[in-house]
């Protein structure tokens, strides 16, 4: 194995301990067609720093044929993750999930943000969630809606018990996934049986 090969498996091994998954998850909920042109998502406290590098999108039977514009606000409406494309044409699939990495943004403690994404009529959106859970990072704090063919800061609260999980963001955590041990472990048994080889 070539030195620049190995060097690009640690290197690709080693920067993905950084990312997780979608940070709000849930037990279940009302997944079923929507009637209306309007961006839909929820609010939520930042308890301490963190730094976003995901935007998701709920799509667990990869039903979308065309991507849906995510984006998030403080409650100012100023924007802090532009409209970004997350769906089949710019993202990829994975655990009932379409993901696109972003430029990382961090977002300050104690302050409050909104993420939304922008549905149209036909489109299929998870409502009424039940046992939802976030990290300690941050807190849920209420669903929210506008109605709006563009996407737009949603600022209508829906309450605790509406929920909207489309829009859905990852962060960085420092704490690795099975296979990121996995895929570094290779990597660096590489390393090491070419070093030996060499030697």
């Amino acid at each position: 194995m070539s030195s620049a090969l190995r060097a690009a498996l640690l290197v690709i091994a080693v920067g993905s301990l950084c990312f997780g998954g979608p940070i709000a998850t849930f037990t279940s909920g009302d997944y079923a067609t929507h009637g209306h042109d309007q961006t839909v998502g929820w609010a939520f406290t930042v308890n301490s720093a963190i730094t976003v590098d995901y935007l998701y999108w709920y799509d667990p039977q990869q039903a979308l044929n065309r991507d849906i514009q995510v984006g998030m606000w403080d409650l100012a409406q100023v924007v802090m993750i532009p409209s970004t494309g997350v769906g089949p044409d710019s993202g990829t699939w994975a655990n009932g999930y379409w993901g696109v990495a972003i430029t990382p943004v961090t977002l300050l403690a104690s302050d409050e943000f909104v993420i939304g994404g922008q549905i149209a009529p036909g489109d299929l959106i998870l409502d009424h969630i039940l046992g939802l859970s976030t990290p300690p990072e941050i807190a849920y704090v209420e669903a929210r809606a506008s109605w709006s063919g563009t996407l737009t800061f949603p600022g209508g609260g829906q309450g605790l018990g509406a929920g909207y999980i489309g829009p859905n963001f990852g962060i960085e955590t420092g704490v690795p996934e099975p296979g990121t041990w996995i895929f570094l472990a290779t990597g660096l048994l590489a390393f090491g049986v070419s070093r030996r080889r060499s030697a």
